[in-house]
């Protein structure tokens, strides 16, 4: 008897902008492997020159773009800086409020990632550079080791300044980056329930 074809598990992980979007798809080329069961789909903001906006606006435009499609899960990279001291949870909430249409996707499967104070400071961070909670800080550091555009457009820069081995030892250390990892190595499973608590 023909067996009914199984259906792909497919999930989104949004950042900010291209930074956020090169190092995700780095990311996913160390961490995902794609075995027929999970499509990984990696997007970033799309106001292009007008930086992030708040959380809720970065979250709420992934939520239009996606809520309303047969998605299993959403992760969010959002920079800890614009999100207003609200929660994961207050962010996703406002953000399916502000959807053009229902979301279809279930609320425990959307989640949150904070990166401290900002992606920048986040890569600075796995790299043992000490921080600041000044986010244009963080900015001017990034740029005197990546350069001002390359990082926008140069998967290279992570490849040479973040190897697979430097980010296994400080997954350890930094909760943000094991929850990313964790990310592409549960959707080579497709096994979000382990991934989201449920």
């Amino acid at each position: 008897m023909r067996q009914p074809p199984s259906v792909k598990k497919t999930s989104i992980i949004a950042g900010e902008g291209k930074s956020e979007k090169i190092f995700l798809e780095y990311l996913k080329t160390l961490y995902w492997t794609n075995d027929g069961k999970h499509v990984v789909k990696i997007h970033k903001n799309i106001q292009e020159g007008h930086g992030g906006g708040s959380s809720i606006n970065v979250a709420g435009e992934v939520m239009n773009q996606f809520g309303c499609l047969p998605r299993d899960a959403i992760v969010l990279l959002l920079d800890q800086d614009i999100a207003e001291d609200l929660s994961c949870t207050d962010i996703t909430q406002q953000a399916i409020k502000r959807c053009r249409y229902k979301s279809v996707i279930p609320k425990d499967r959307i989640k949150c990632i904070m990166m401290l104070p900002c992606f920048e400071g986040f890569i600075l961070r796995i790299l043992g550079k000490k921080i600041s909670g000044n986010s244009s800080y963080c900015k001017q550091q990034f740029e005197m080791i990546f350069g001002k555009k390359a990082p926008k457009v140069d998967q290279g820069n992570y490849t040479r300044h973040c190897p697979k081995k430097l980010l296994e030892e400080k997954r350890k250390q930094i909760s943000e980056l094991d929850k990313l990892i964790r990310y592409f190595e549960i959707a080579t499973k497709a096994d979000f329930a382990s991934y989201f608590g449920g």
